[in-house]
């Protein structure tokens, strides 16, 4: 299923007339399907090639804002043609998409700068959100592409935007401008929750150990908030109760 968005996360409309696509299917009953589906997203124009060699030449010839290419094109290998892309110009979105995307293989195009992926068929609908996301969303952090334990790398970045929407609600209880950002930061917080079950190690059941895990281990240190808290709770409980209670149970 393609990812929730609000109309805030969509492309607005000078986004898409300023934007120019470049659609790479190597199959060729595919192409108008692609071409006519993006050009319903009012984008300022689109370009279709059958093949990552064709997609190079016509990228050095003319820029493109963004390039959605099927994995299915074996004249090179995807992560090269991305790295390609970005060599020319770096401020490319390229979005891959794919009938079967394997987590490996799609976690491997991230790593060399690819933004999102979308999965076909796909609707005009799941390409809009796809592409509004890989432009408008917040890519994945290097702290997850380049982590030894992708797990307890996506468990710091959710806990990290925990704390950040937190803030913002607090603050948003006086200040419009907080509220906006508190939004937009719950949003980010579902995309990176979806990623996480999407790439993590060992399974979505893995993961949610492993974020348990590190969960408890951040909030039970004193130099934590949530430490804080639970250290001023129980001095608080034994303060009332009296000596017959250890104050360092925490049943």
């Amino acid at each position: 299923m393609p990812p929730s968005t609000t109309p805030t996360m969509l492309m607005t409309e000078h986004q898409r007339r300023a934007s120019s696509m470049l659609i790479v299917e190597p199959v060729e009953a595919e192409r108008p399907v692609t071409h006519n589906a993006i050009q319903s997203l009012r984008f300022g124009s689109v370009s279709v090639t059958d093949s990552f060699a064709n997609a190079l030449e016509r990228f050095r010839e003319r820029r493109f804002t963004h390039v959605l290419f099927s994995t299915a094109d074996n004249s090179m290998p995807g992560p090269a043609f991305v790295a390609n892309l970005l060599e020319n110009d770096p401020r490319v979105i390229a979005v891959p998409c794919s009938r079967d995307p394997r987590t490996e293989e799609v976690f491997e195009l991230l790593q060399v700068g690819a933004r999102g992926f979308i999965v076909k068929p796909f609707t005009p609908e799941m390409l809009d959100i796809g592409i509004s996301h890989a432009t408008n969303g917040e890519p994945i952090s290097d702290v997850v592409l380049q982590a030894k334990d992708r797990n307890e790398a996506f468990a710091a970045l959710i806990a990290g935007c925990l704390d950040r929407l937190a803030v913002a609600l607090r603050q948003g209880r006086q200040y419009e401008g907080a509220r906006r950002e508190a939004a937009r930061l719950k949003e980010v917080l579902q995309n990176t929750i979806r990623l996480s079950h999407m790439f993590c190690q060992g399974g979505p059941e893995r993961f949610s150990r492993d974020l348990e895990t590190f969960m408890l281990k951040i909030g039970g240190g004193p130099a934590s908030r949530l430490g804080r808290l639970r250290r001023k709770l129980k001095t608080k409980r034994f303060s009332t109760e009296g000596d017959e209670n250890d104050p360092s149970d925490t049943n």
